[in-house]
């Protein structure tokens, strides 16, 4: 049974999922009422699981959320990336400096840091799984969403180099770049870019297995 961290909406359904093969969960989000409702969800469903208020840019939320994984349920043994922004939607040539900083700050500082503040506990459980999470835009631009996605190619980047790295100690570190999800943060993006996303999505669908990578 694992301990697991977990962050953001498509965080949820993988927690979800995680938790219905018997992991144990810790949920969280900025948003107290955010937090009460997925724990709600988790347990009617006879998952395991407590919920942390955390804004991942607080280094003291950050500690918190760990110290409240291993005080619930000992440790942690996979640790799920997937706090993300996008504050701006629109040409690259407007973006404004403090939503370009807003990206890079919550996509991919906050996941370095906390990547390497639970590091050390995976290593105390003989190893674990790290999952970071990021888009398939990375592979085609969207020029709406062209900031937030050089941001995922960034956490990318991170990740590969994160998996060489901590391969010795028996942790696995992958990177999932999902495609369009039906949320409230995807409900912000432009018609348009959300066509030439869905078109995108519509090749895994002329797949056998129905897997579409590069």
């Amino acid at each position: 049974k694992s301990k697991i961290c977990f962050k953001c909406r498509i965080g949820l359904a993988i927690a979800r999922r995680l938790g219905l093969e018997k992991a144990k969960i810790v949920v969280s989000s900025r948003c107290t009422e955010n937090v009460t409702k997925a724990v709600e969800s988790l347990r009617q469903e006879g998952i395991d699981a407590i919920g942390v208020k955390c804004h991942v840019a607080k280094p003291e939320d950050r500690a918190k959320l760990i110290q409240e994984a291993i005080k619930h349920y000992g440790g942690i043994d996979i640790f799920v990336s997937c706090a993300g922004v996008n504050p701006y939607i629109g040409p690259i040539t407007e973006c404004p400096e403090s939503a370009f900083d807003k990206n890079f700050e919550i996509n991919v500082k906050s996941s370095f840091l906390f990547t390497n503040e639970v590091m050390p506990h995976l290593k105390q459980r003989g190893g674990g799984s790290i999952l970071f999470l990021s888009t398939n835009t990375i592979f085609r631009v969207v020029k709406e969403i062209s900031i937030y996605t050089a941001s995922k190619v960034c956490l990318s980047v991170l990740a590969k180099a994160y998996a060489e790295t901590l391969a010795k100690d028996n942790i696995r570190v992958n990177c999932l770049a999902s495609g369009a999800v039906d949320t409230v943060f995807l409900s912000k993006v432009t018609i348009k870019a959300c066509t030439k996303i869905n078109k995108l999505n519509s090749v895994s669908s002329c797949i056998v297995i129905g897997i579409f990578n590069f």
